[in-house]
């Protein structure tokens, strides 16, 4: 009977430890994205002698998540 009851203790208590985990408490935050915080820079940096029309590019401007998303394949 001894057998028994240390074994249904052990068990509880594993179950317990099993679903008592922070990551399961923790939400998921998924950052919003904007054109201006974080699209701007990466357009900038790799598109900006000919989609930028302040530089004279001749091609279809990037400057606003309008145009962007028009040209994304």
């Amino acid at each position: 009977m001894k057998k028994y009851f240390v074994f249904a203790v052990v068990f509880v208590t594993a179950l317990i430890f099993a679903n008592c985990s922070s990551s399961k408490k923790a939400a998921k935050v998924v950052p919003k994205l904007n054109y201006e915080t974080n699209m701007q820079v990466v357009i900038a940096a790799n598109c900006s002698p000919c989609h930028i029309p302040a530089k004279g590019g001749n091609k279809r401007p990037y400057d606003n998540f309008t145009n962007v998303k028009a040209d994304i394949d």
